[in-house]
């Protein structure tokens, strides 16, 4: 080397304090592969020198994402791609209509159904959703039954035996000594009693606003012999009745309309509803007991009879009771032996 201030010449076969760049260090020559910390090299990869770590590495990209550091759980996904927030969201689209699908009845809360969605009168049926009492539907028949005109008759004795359902009460009641089912058809007779008696064919009471019963006796010289129809609590001490009552005269008219009624096991108390009398009972007029009132904690049992020529008097109502029905049916009675006479029940509507 010719130093430009002198003329001296320099031996450059002595060293001269120096430095060297990292890629000339011994440790930073690259000889082979061994030299480089990449244990799966890939075609086109470029590698460069750490000097922090004084290897080398793969440099392909100046830049690249490490898959250890952006997909962590190895699902081919950018770990943060997978939880974009909505407003970083590009080219949403304005609406997203619907898929088909189906809401539980329970789901809907709000707005009002289309009628295409009400239930058909089969469905109702087969549900048990119609009828007579707390969350049913009434039919026509019903409300004619809650207004105490009901014309439906739920039993007409035509059966040779006792109609499914029905039952003849235990004591103080008896059951008659003879009973013709189906008499003439459509009648159950009660006869040969040959003691006093009461006895009532009953089942159990619907929750109705009304009951009524068809029936009648044959007239003899029994004062107090009576039939008709009888609600009660499935004892003798709750119970009211609306019946055919027997005042034997020869002169007069003897049958009249009774409504008798006890409370708590008291004393009965029959008060006469009617204002004119016939000489036989009106085996088809229907005798009914309705009951106003709030039913079954304060109501009244009221007399009805079904007749434009025999008519009840101004008063007809019972007093106030709060007991519940739960036995409806037929009551006959007397208060003597009437071997020869004849009770008898043509139908039942309630």
């Amino acid at each position: 080397t010719i130093n430009r201030e002198s003329t001296d010449i320099v031996d450059l076969r002595f060293p001269i304090r120096h430095i060297h760049n990292d890629y000339l260090r011994s440790n930073a020559i690259l000889n082979d592969l061994s030299d480089v910390d990449i244990t799966s090299p890939q075609n086109g990869e470029v590698i460069g020198y750490d000097a922090s770590t004084q290897t080398w590495k793969n440099r392909s990209g100046g830049g690249d994402m490490l898959k250890s550091v952006y997909d962590a759980d190895n699902d081919g996904i950018v770990d943060a791609a997978e939880s974009v927030d909505w407003t970083g969201v590009q080219n949403k689209p304005a609406t997203y209509p619907p898929e088909s699908h189906q809401h539980d009845a329970g789901a809907i809360v709000s707005g009002t159904l289309s009628t295409d969605r009400f239930s058909a009168y089969g469905d109702l049926q087969a549900e048990s959703r119609i009828g007579m009492g707390i969350g049913l539907l009434p039919t026509g028949t019903d409300l004619r039954r809650a207004l105490n005109q009901s014309s439906d008759i739920t039993e007409d004795f035509t059966d040779a035996s006792l109609p499914s359902g029905w039952s003849w009460a235990d004591s103080p009641f008896i059951t008659p000594p003879t009973v013709d089912y189906a008499y003439s058809g459509t009648l159950l007779r009660a006869r040969g009693y040959t003691t006093a008696f009461r006895s009532f064919l009953f089942k159990t009471a619907p929750n109705l606003y009304a009951y009524s019963i068809l029936c009648g006796f044959e007239v003899g010289t029994q004062t107090g012999a009576y039939a008709g129809v009888r609600l009660d609590d499935g004892t003798d001490n709750n119970y009211v009745e609306v019946v055919w009552w027997n005042t034997w005269s020869t002169t007069e008219p003897n049958i009249c309309v009774y409504l008798r009624q006890r409370t708590g096991g008291g004393t009965v108390a029959e008060t006469e509803m009617t204002n004119m009398r016939q000489t036989m009972p009106l085996t088809f007029t229907r005798l009914t007991i309705a009951a106003n009132g709030t039913r079954w904690s304060n109501w009244i049992p009221v007399a009805r009879l079904d007749n434009q020529y025999f008519r009840l008097r101004g008063a007809f109502d019972g007093t106030s009771v709060a007991w519940t029905p739960t036995r409806a049916g037929v009551v006959f009675g007397a208060p003597a032996a009437s071997n020869w006479m004849v009770w008898g029940v043509d139908a039942v509507a309630f």
